[in-house]
């Protein structure tokens, strides 16, 4: 009996864990896409009027943005990144170390997902199906459900939570910073970047959900009309 609840627990934990992936996997890999992508900076750059606030050509901005995809994804410090104090480096490190934290979770939670499945197959075949609609459908509303937080203290106060965001994962002064880096990137940028992954991910976890749910109405419907035909007289 012991080893049925112990069995029983593990299965739920890995439920568990795998609805919990599912948004953390949408979030990570939106922010890999986020960082990497060169024209969403350009974007940034083009609406806040970067070049002609700051003096900076696009040229300039262009060899910057690479360098800063460069040094976050390999460590290495071009020319470019001179442009930028000793405090404004510092916060780069960290910003490196949360990016390098992403990618490791993003490729953690798309691994557990593929394995889970892949053993959720092998094991139950068809069987399979009905749970993972039903995983789908729970993480798809586990999802929502952050973004509306999400969504919510943006909205009441996006600078406060910008703020705290940097108390929480700079230490001491790296977030604080005064030279060109906030002129560049600035807080507008971050918005809607923010506002683009959002976006992104509400979309994705409403056709996630509406397949997922469509599926666990349909397999209802059945059980009860099979319930039904069987209870029916001979």
């Amino acid at each position: 009996m012991s080893k049925v609840r112990h069995m029983r627990l593990l299965i739920s934990l890995a439920i568990g864990l795998f609805v919990l992936c599912i948004p953390l996997f949408l979030l990570t890999s939106h922010i890999t896409w986020a960082i990497n992508e060169v024209q969403l900076y350009k974007y940034g750059f083009d609406k806040y009027d970067v070049s002609q606030e700051n003096g900076i050509s696009d040229e300039q901005l262009d060899e910057i943005t690479k360098a800063v995809v460069q040094y976050i994804n390999s460590g290495e410090q071009a020319e470019a990144l001179d442009i930028f104090d000793e405090n404004e480096m510092a916060h780069l490190r960290d910003v490196r170390r949360l990016i390098l934290t992403n990618y490791i979770v993003a490729g953690c939670t798309f691994g557990y997902m593929v394995v889970l499945l892949t053993g959720g197959f092998l094991r139950l075949k068809k069987r399979f199906v009905p749970i993972l609609t039903k995983l789908a459908l729970a993480g798809s509303i586990l999802t929502l459900a952050l973004l509306v937080a999400l969504g919510i203290s943006a909205i009441v106060d996006f600078a406060g939570l910008f703020s705290a965001f940097h108390r929480l994962f700079f230490a001491g002064d790296s977030g604080v910073l005064s030279g060109y880096m906030p002129c560049i990137f600035t807080e507008g940028f971050f918005a809607d970047t923010t506002l683009f992954i959002t976006g992104a991910i509400l979309v994705e976890s409403l056709i996630l959900g509406g397949i997922s749910g469509i599926f666990v109405l349909r397999m209802r419907r059945s059980s009860r009309l099979t319930a039904a035909g069987g209870a029916g007289p001979s």
